[in-house]
């Protein structure tokens, strides 16, 4: 089992959760609870950051600009913006970027048909942000927690986008009837609470 596969157990559990709490939740989107052998946390609840992380990574890419000659600095120079940036009317910006992204593959020899067409980086920096981003941490007395579901034995953290199962990520593949066994566990732990 890997992402996806363990949203229905989930599901089972903040069920159980919000019957045991009196009902009246929509637990689609996960419910704060914690006890001895779980935790879980609704996506709203979870989902900001309260410490200086976002503050020192703004820091970092202020001082790490793209080169003057690299794919971000062409299509920029070449008029490109997100479209909610400027103002214009978005099928005009659509045209600016089209033909910006376009003349910067000529350019630099980049397949215009390759994924990625605006995040393309050819001086390293994003390489360099990849890299700063697997170490920087969250001060501990941050709010964000970076999953929805989390079995303390086990290890296992299971995160989602919005609603649980959309977009689900694990940081572990387990057997099945191992994620049953922890089923049940979070079941039992929430029964005896």
């Amino acid at each position: 089992m890997k992402n996806g596969d363990f949203a229905d157990g989930i599901y089972w559990i903040l069920d159980a959760i919000t019957y045991k709490l009196g009902g009246g939740y929509d637990f689609s989107t996960g419910i704060d609870y914690k006890n001895d052998v779980f935790e879980t946390h609704g996506f709203w609840g979870h989902c900001e950051c309260d410490c200086t992380y976002v503050s020192r990574e703004l820091d970092w890419e202020e001082s790490h600009p793209e080169a003057p000659d690299c794919y971000q600095s062409l299509i920029r120079d070449l008029g490109f913006r997100y479209v909610w940036d400027t103002g214009r009317d978005p099928e005009e910006q659509e045209r600016i970027n089209r033909d910006a992204t376009q003349h910067a593959c000529t350019v630099l020899g980049i397949d215009p048909n390759s994924p990625g067409l605006y995040v393309h980086c050819t001086c390293g920096r994003r390489e360099e942000y990849v890299e700063w981003r697997a170490n920087a941490t969250h001060d501990d007395t941050c709010s964000l927690k970076e999953y929805g579901f989390h079995h303390f034995e086990s290890g296992l953290e299971v995160n989602w986008y919005k609603r649980v199962g959309r977009s689900t990520e694990s940081n572990k593949s387990m057997k099945t009837l191992d994620w049953f066994k922890i089923v049940v566990e979070c079941l039992e732990s929430v029964r005896d609470d």
